[in-house]
């Protein structure tokens, strides 16, 4: 493999790594969708059994382990779905803006190795503008 590559080569591998985090963001974001919309607490039926509680006072609200189960596994897919939404909006920006930023510094005359994106313990910093001029 030669040392040195042509600067369009690397430009080229960069935008593709953006786009690469993008499409993996987006498969996992949408097995959390399937993964949450198949805890539909409608189609599961929850069984009724109480468990017993020393000290409690019979007439309080009964503890059914089933169906508090069943509330934290669609507590859980939901949180997970709305981190991996979060997630794979971030990287498609990235994406878009990454891709835009090189095209216009190729059309100007320039010759990035690389897109430059800042970057923060959250991801990268997609300036606030509309495109990367």
């Amino acid at each position: 493999m030669p040392t040195n590559y042509p600067w369009f080569e690397s430009l080229t591998d960069s935008v593709f790594a953006l786009g690469a985090a993008a499409r993996e963001a987006q498969a996992a974001y949408r097995a959390a969708v399937l993964s949450c919309d198949a805890m539909d607490l409608d189609r599961l039926r929850p069984v009724d059994g109480e468990i017993a509680i020393p000290g409690r006072a019979p007439s309080s609200v009964p503890v059914r382990p089933h169906d508090h189960v069943l509330y934290r596994i669609q507590d859980i897919h939901r949180t997970h779905r709305d981190e991996l939404e979060t997630l794979y909006s971030r990287a498609a920006q990235e994406y878009a803006y990454g891709t835009a930023w090189a095209i216009v510094r190729v059309l100007d005359g320039h010759q990035p190795t690389a897109v430059e994106l800042k970057r923060t313990r959250d991801g990268f910093t997609i300036p606030t503008e509309l495109a990367p001029v």
